[in-house]
């Protein structure tokens, strides 16, 4: 009998945890960790704090060292978004055309920001403060000493 594979579908903290937890629970499953993000997975609420007031890098953020995610055998990170289901066939399809196979299914893929709609939701200088990338951007823009309202 071959090894139970387990798609996780969301690569963020709730996802990152559930393959942690996998991995150390049962030696034999494949674990499929599906998600959009380039990094691996981290604690995210220190994006608004820590980081952003230069108190922690975000290297410092993630659940478990590089080599969990990337060098595990029985763990395989795939950087892509999920647009399909086919629950028949136990089947995902990726944005890039990629299907994957699994037996089991985990959905963790957490909130997504919504946009402002409110009058001047559309302004320039308005962040969403959702990743590591949002949190790149935002601090590129703020400067030592001034206000933000």
């Amino acid at each position: 009998m071959s090894a139970r594979r387990i798609a996780i579908v969301g690569a963020g903290h709730a996802g990152g945890r559930v393959a942690q937890h996998l991995m150390a629970l049962d030696s034999a499953c494949q674990v499929l960790l599906i998600g959009d993000e380039p990094f691996a997975p981290y604690e995210r609420p220190a994006l608004s704090k820590a980081v952003l007031a230069g108190e922690q890098a975000w290297g410092e953020l993630m659940l478990a060292a590089d080599e969990f995610w990337t060098a595990h055998p029985r763990l395989e990170r795939i950087t892509a978004r999920v647009v399909g289901l086919d629950s028949e066939r136990r089947c995902l399809s990726l944005h890039d055309g990629r299907q994957v196979e699994f037996d089991e299914l985990v959905v963790a893929t957490g909130g997504a920001a919504r946009p402002l709609r409110v009058p001047g939701g559309d302004l320039p200088g308005l962040h969403v403060l959702r990743g590591i990338g949002d949190c790149e951007k935002l601090a590129a823009t703020l400067i030592a000493g001034s206000r933000c309202w």
